[in-house]
């Protein structure tokens, strides 16, 4: 894995939780109660990325307010068969994420695993919140939607 120098940008999508799904799993919220408890959280993305070493900078757009509020501190983006063998970084998975990384829920229903794993050690909201056009992506056009996965950015 080699050093990342740039950002991240990832929706929380709290309005799209699928059925059945715990709320928690979108909500900035509780991922910083986990992360001030615990000392880190892994948030999980379905779609496939490269795997990336930090620290570097992250940024997670708010669907509910259409606005990016959060920045964070990432340690490394990992993919789940990584994070599989690695079983002391397991507490940093919250219970309300667990299917994700698991494939299934508590009571056996099934789950699509999620592929991809970021490590954030830091949650922080953002003084005056930021439209996601702010944002640009790596070949310097505006960030201009997202859904279900992370975009590579330019740090702030």
């Amino acid at each position: 894995m080699e050093p990342y120098t740039n950002a991240i940008l990832w929706p929380a999508n709290l309005n799209e939780a699928g059925p059945g799904m715990p709320r928690e799993e979108a909500d900035v919220e509780e991922n910083l109660k986990f992360l001030r408890k615990m000392g880190a959280v892994y948030w999980d993305s379905a779609a496939k990325r490269k795997e990336l070493k930090g620290p570097f900078d992250g940024y997670i757009y708010t669907t509910v307010s259409g606005d990016v509020e959060w920045k964070c501190k990432v340690e490394w983006v990992i993919s789940r068969d990584k994070l599989k063998k690695m079983k002391d970084e397991h507490q940093f998975i919250p219970l309300f994420r667990k299917q994700c990384f698991d494939g299934y829920f508590s009571d056996g229903r099934e789950h699509y695993p999620s592929s991809t794993w970021i490590k954030i050690s830091k949650i922080e909201k953002l003084r005056t919140p930021r439209e996601i056009g702010h944002f640009e992506k790596l070949d310097g056009s505006p960030v201009k939607k997202l859904r279900g996965g992370f975009v590579y950015i330019r740090p702030l």
